[in-house]
């Protein structure tokens, strides 16, 4: 009986998941079981976390919702690369109107209409500059930040 070469990847996976979970040595076990994250029990069995997440859909890969949290049902799923990008802990995250955003979110919603870059406007964030201001006040006003 032969594996189909999708399940083949999703063992792999679930595998490499697993190894940075729980294996030491693994390279990036310091950022996932060395920061106290783990599989939750169901997930230990492949079969389980296959029938919770059905099989990788094609351009996106398993991201932790929390990433401070548990691989898990609840917790996981399927994303693409720009979304997962925006899920880092080393994003910094800006409330506005009531909505957390990465500052590439909101210099995405806002800024470009006006004709910010993002590098200017991460450069005002970097240096305490208001929101308001970073946001709206164009990069060619003369004004000093």
């Amino acid at each position: 009986m032969s594996i189909s070469l999708e399940k083949k990847r999703m063992y792999y996976i679930w595998n490499d998941m697993r190894r940075r979970c729980e294996k030491e040595k693994h390279k990036f076990y310091k950022n996932y079981g060395g920061r106290g994250i783990k599989v939750c029990d169901r997930w230990l069995n492949f079969e389980f976390f296959l029938t919770d997440m059905g099989y990788k859909p094609q351009k996106k890969s398993l991201d932790r919702i929390n990433n401070d949290g548990n691989y898990c049902p609840e917790n996981c799923r399927w994303v693409n690369r720009k979304t997962q990008n925006n899920n880092r802990r080393m994003c910094l995250m800006i409330s506005y109107k009531n909505k957390n955003y990465t500052l590439k979110q909101i210099w995405e919603k806002y800024p470009k209409k006006i004709g910010v870059t993002y590098r200017a406007f991460h450069k005002r964030i970097s240096k305490n500059c208001s929101l308001e201001k970073a946001l709206f006040t164009p990069s060619q006003s003369g004004i000093k930040l």
